[in-house]
């Protein structure tokens, strides 16, 4: 019994993603959501991304060097990381949302499922955020360096999946099939960078970024 709580405690992530991503199908079953919606969803969980990613880069503590003509240098304060996260992250979530709205309309939809919908997306991170990140020392082994540009590589693939799954969605009429695989294949895209994105840290007791930083993937 202890060792099927531990393995429930330790996927308890992988749950909530799962649980978040199923409330938009809901949405589309019992309260008709249509495109606009699923991607204003889609859309708003950029700002819960990069709201929890500010944290990480506040509480990390994995250290960078940056190496300038053979001269290594020390990273700038993890301040300077956060402030100019804010402002490049929030313009690259404002034009894709004045995208999302200018093709797919604003959304139709009941405000207070949205809202439990919104609610369900901080849990899941913040699940992620306490399970993984802090209880697992995911912060001791990353710098704000590297978390500055953690988020972009998973948000570019997926959006741009969704953007096509939602242009063929609206060409169809917003019918219930192509809602159901556009959820569908957002939950697998999901699930795949999750394990891929924690994968690292599980193979490995060190920083990922230790060593030549230009190498790394995160």
């Amino acid at each position: 019994m202890p060792s099927k709580i531990a393995q429930l405690k330790n996927g308890s992530p992988l749950i909530s993603l799962i649980i978040s991503n199923l409330l938009p199908l809901a949405g589309v079953l019992f309260f008709r959501w249509d495109i606009a919606t699923i991607l204003f969803m889609y859309w708003f969980e950029n700002i819960v991304i990069g709201i929890c990613n500010c944290i990480k880069m506040a509480k990390a503590q994995g250290k960078t060097m940056t190496t300038v003509e053979g001269v290594s240098k020390p990273d700038p304060d993890k301040r300077f990381f956060i402030a100019f996260f804010l402002f490049h992250y929030g313009f690259f979530t404002l034009g894709h949302g004045i995208f999302v709205f200018t093709f797919f309309g604003i959304p139709d939809a009941g405000v207070l499922f949205i809202f439990l919908s919104i609610i369900s997306l901080f849990v899941s991170h913040g699940v992620s955020y306490i399970r993984n990140f802090i209880n697992k020392g995911e912060y001791k082994k990353v710098s704000p360096k590297l978390l500055f540009i953690q988020p972009y590589k998973r948000i570019v693939i997926i959006h741009l999946t969704i953007l096509l799954g939602g242009g063929i969605t609206t060409i169809t009429g917003n019918s219930l099939t192509a809602l159901i695989i556009l959820i569908g294949l957002k939950i697998s895209l999901d699930i795949f960078f999750h394990k891929l994105e924690h994968k690292k840290f599980e193979s490995s007791p060190y920083a990922p970024e230790l060593g030549q930083i230009g190498n790394n993937d995160y």
